[in-house]
């Protein structure tokens, strides 16, 4: 479970490494074309397909393995015999027991941290490399690329 995690935790730097450079070059490249600014374009190529591919998510995706189409009847069978005895085996957890834990509030101390330094850097980092000196829009782009290269080492 915890290389599983941290594959989930090593996807927001991985994508800000690729996404940083194509995001700068989408900018750059297709600003003023049929009279849309680099930020319009930068929507239109990056969220619009991503809202879209959501949409579609929604209504392809089921809400248990026995009601997707997709799979085979040995498949759904063998997912739900897995999702049956890992809930047996867990059981249910009481929820005022849950808040009475220490560790509860200690992760999700630790939780909050990464995700304030991470959308920090997500978001802040153009302006305060442009206010350090660096104008062009590409240099950003590579920029942010190295510091999101150095988060996911």
């Amino acid at each position: 479970m915890a290389r599983v995690m941290a594959i989930v935790m090593l996807a927001g730097p991985l994508a800000g490494m690729l996404g940083a450079p194509l995001s700068t070059q989408i900018m750059s490249t297709f600003h003023q074309i049929y009279n849309l600014s680099g930020w319009q374009w930068l929507f239109l190529l990056e969220a619009v397909p991503t809202v879209l591919l959501g949409c579609v998510a929604y209504f392809y995706l089921t809400d248990h393995p026995s009601q997707a189409k997709w799979l085979s009847q040995e498949d759904k069978a063998l997912l739900v015999k897995e999702i049956s005895q890992h809930q047996s085996a867990t059981g249910h957890s009481n929820f005022k027991a849950v808040l009475k834990d220490p560790w509860i509030y200690f992760m999700a101390l630790a939780y909050f941290t990464i995700i304030c330094g991470i959308y920090a850097i997500g978001f802040w980092l153009p302006s305060l490399l442009k206010s350090g000196g660096i104008q062009n829009l590409q240099m950003v782009g590579w920029w942010r690329f190295h510091i999101y290269a150095v988060q996911f080492s």
